[in-house]
């Protein structure tokens, strides 16, 4: 039983775009894109660690509706191109190049990755989603 738990520990850590000392996201706020519309690293002073990495916050106002529903706020694919997913690749995103949709973040790695998303089409995101679930471990 301890083993099954560690293995999905694992491989929920590995779901999120981090860097080597563990943070997410790049030390963006992921609340700031819901907030305020904007991509704005938060402060290494004002932190929460949740699924196993660390989130950095602008204000205690952002880290508490993080750490009331983070689920909201975390961005999909893990923080890792929306575009290369739905073309099979898992690359990471620059979180300054975002897009929400329906209520949901989603990061790019380029203005070109932007662009080409189409998020009008149900098979973007279906595509990305199914790519996501092989790639992400």
């Amino acid at each position: 039983m301890f083993f099954l738990s560690l293995v999905n520990i694992q491989q929920a850590i590995a779901e999120i775009n981090k860097d080597p000392q563990g943070i997410a996201i790049d030390g963006y706020d992921p609340t700031e894109y819901f907030t305020n519309n904007r991509a704005i690293r938060g402060k290494t002073s004002l932190t929460y660690e949740w699924n196993g990495v660390v989130w950095q916050f602008v204000s205690e106002k952002g880290r508490l509706l993080f750490i009331n529903n983070p689920q909201k706020y975390v961005p999909q694919y893990g923080g890792f191109c929306s575009n290369g997913l739905s073309d099979g690749h898992k690359i990471a995103a620059d979180p300054e190049i975002w897009k929400i949709i329906n209520g949901k973040l989603y990061f790019y790695f380029s203005t070109y990755g932007l662009e080409q998303w189409d998020d009008n089409d149900p098979a973007t995101i279906k595509s990305a989603t199914g790519n996501w679930e092989l790639l992400k471990k």
